[in-house]
């Protein structure tokens, strides 16, 4: 069974009243996401404690896995070949091929089919690192 399958991540607001910044990235299941899209909640894999995350950070799982072991997620800003091509895109649900993609800003790459996990690097993501997209 693929134990990503199901994860979330989001970044904790555990720290945000006293700093104005938002803290962790937190990674588990989602527990609540209001209607309204204002307040969200993650699990941790042990179902032991519960976050407040900011809902405009939240990103699902692909459940594929990338260079060095690590798991890519939605929002993550992902560096690959596609042919004699390098690739610098944003990772996407797209809700129409009901898939995962990588959207470079002209093209849309799908996991699977135009490319490989395993041929991905994870640069960073969409809400660390949105400078990393001027490189395309």
């Amino acid at each position: 069974m693929n134990e990503t399958r199901g994860l979330w991540r989001g970044r904790s607001t555990a720290n945000f009243e006293e700093t104005g910044e938002n803290g962790e990235w937190v990674t588990g299941l989602l527990a609540y996401l209001s209607h309204d899209h204002l307040s969200a909640q993650i699990y941790d894999r042990l179902l032991q404690k519960c976050f407040e995350v900011d809902p405009l950070t939240l990103g699902e799982c692909t459940g594929v896995p990338a260079m060095n072991d690590m798991t890519i997620f939605e929002g993550d800003i992902v560096k690959t070949e596609y042919g004699s091509e390098i690739v610098v895109g944003v990772v996407e649900y797209d809700k129409y091929s009901g898939a995962f993609i990588l959207n470079d800003g002209v093209y849309d790459y799908m996991f699977g089919s135009d490319i490989t996990g395993d041929e991905c690097e994870i640069i960073g993501n969409i809400h660390d690192n949105p400078e990393l997209l001027n490189c395309r």
